[in-house]
């Protein structure tokens, strides 16, 4: 399931970020049974469009017809992006004390005769709909 789901970022990352989140509940030879988050991850997985491009990448990847069938539910997945997303963040000293410990930062500090003024934690950029 990773290396389709991996597959997809080549081609969709948009649905492949969805269906990162889903639980497989059965894999057969013809179909793929999968639990989506409940609310908008399942929502936008089981609009038909969204449904027949997964079956569509699904029967290029596997080299047959898949048959993708989505239910809501809780995930593993889904579970561990709340907790990871409810866990603190580093303060900015951590970040500092952090940064001055790698060494390419060392480097970079002594080979440009600078100094680090200041850190700040990178955060992902949102993807606009596709």
């Amino acid at each position: 399931w990773e290396e389709f789901v991996a597959y997809v970022r080549g081609q969709r990352p948009t649905l492949a970020d969805h269906l990162g989140t889903c639980a497989v509940r059965g894999f057969a030879a013809a179909a793929v049974a999968l639990r989506a988050p409940r609310g908008f991850r399942f929502d936008y997985l089981s609009r038909r469009d969204h449904q027949t491009e997964v079956e569509e990448l699904a029967q290029r990847f596997f080299g047959r017809p898949v048959r993708i069938q989505f239910e809501a539910g809780d995930t593993a997945a889904a579970t561990a992006a709340a907790v990871a997303a409810a866990a603190p963040r580093p303060s900015a000293s951590d970040l500092t004390s952090t940064a001055l410990q790698n060494p390419a930062v060392q480097a970079a500090v002594l080979i440009l005769g600078g100094e680090v003024a200041e850190v700040r934690e990178r955060r992902p950029r949102r993807r606009e709909s596709e």
